[in-house]
C-alpha cells in the first residue's frame, strides 16, 4: 500500500510539473495566496494590511479571504510595482449586482481598475483609460480573471483562461502604480465576497502563460483528492521501492 501511494505520489508530481507548458512564476512581484494570513508569498513580503476583522473560507486553491463589504478591505503601499509591463490575475467568487471593486494597482486617483458592475467583470487603465469589455461572471461560481499590460500599447483581458477582450491604444501601463487595494477602491465601493490567489507580476503574462496559471492545481491539492498525504517522521517510516 506504501509502495502504491508513493507511486501515486510521485506520478502526481510529475504530472503536475508537466501539465504546464506557460510560465507564472518569473516576474512575480505579490502572490497572496489567503492560507490563514494575507502575506505576500513572493521574496518581497508586501503583506496585505486591514482595519477589519480578517475572514476565510473555503477557496478554489485552498483557503479565500471573504470581504464583509463594510470594512476589512485590503491595501498594501510603497510597493515597487511600477512599470510599462505587468499582469494583475486572481481567483473570484461572487454574485454581486452592484458596482463593487475587486484588485486595483496605482497611487492616488491613478488607478488601474478591476472590478464587477451589475452583473459584469469590467477594467480601467490609468488615468480612467478603458480596455476591456465586459463579461458576466456573478454566477457565485469560481472564475480566474487575468489583466496584462504590453509595453504601454496593448492590454489584454482573460476570464477563465481564455482572452475576451483586446485594447492597444497607448498609454495603458503601470508607471503610476504604487500600491495595491483589494476590495475596495480607496474605500469606496468595498466588495462583499471571495477573492483567493492574487497574483501581481512585472511583466505582461502570454497566453500560454495565462491558461497554465488558469489551470494550475498544487501537488498537495491533487494528492488530497486521492484520499491524504504522505508524512514521514525521519525516523523509521519509509517507503520500500523493492529491488
Amino acid at each position: 500500500m506504501k509502495k502504491f501511494l508513493f507511486i501515486l505520489f510521485f506520478s502526481i508530481l510529475l504530472i503536475t510539473n508537466s501539465a504546464y507548458a506557460g510560465d507564472f512564476v518569473s516576474g512575480l512581484v505579490a502572490h497572496y495566496e489567503f492560507e490563514g494570513n494575507t502575506n505576500d508569498s513572493s521574496a518581497n513580503n508586501y503583506t496585505l494590511q486591514t482595519a477589519g476583522t480578517k475572514a476565510y473560507t473555503n477557496g478554489i486553491l485552498g483557503q479565500a479571504y471573504v470581504f464583509n463589504g463594510t470594512d476589512n478591505n485590503l491595501s498594501a503601499f510603497g510597493t515597487a510595482l511600477s512599470d510599462v509591463n505587468g499582469t494583475i490575475a486572481y481567483w473570484i467568487n461572487t454574485n454581486a449586482n452592484t458596482t463593487r471593486f475587486l484588485v486595483s494597482l496605482g497611487s492616488s486617483s491613478n488607478t488601474a481598475e478591476t472590478y464587477i458592475n451589475g452583473s459584469s467583470f469590467i477594467a480601467n487603465g490609468i488615468n480612467d483609460q478603458n480596455f476591456s469589455n465586459t463579461v458576466d461572471i456573478n454566477d457565485s461560481k469560481w472564475h480566474h480573471v487575468a489583466v496584462t499590460f504590453a509595453d504601454a500599447n496593448t492590454t489584454n483581458v482573460y476570464i477563465d483562461g481564455s482572452l475576451v477582450a483586446i485594447d492597444s491604444s497607448s498609454g495603458d501601463d503601470l508607471n503610476l502604480a504604487t500600491n495595491i487595494y483589494v476590495g475596495h477602491k480607496m474605500g469606496s465601493f468595498q466588495y462583499a465576497d471571495k477573492i483567493d490567489d492574487i497574483r501581481i507580476y512585472k511583466r505582461a503574462l502570454t497566453s500560454a502563460d495565462i491558461a497554465s496559471l488558469y489551470s494550475y492545481r498544487p501537488a498537495k491539492l491533487l494528492l488530497e483528492s486521492y484520499g491524504g498525504v504522505l508524512q514521514f517522521d525521519g525516523n523509521n517510516s519509509y517507503v520500500d521501492l523493492g529491488s
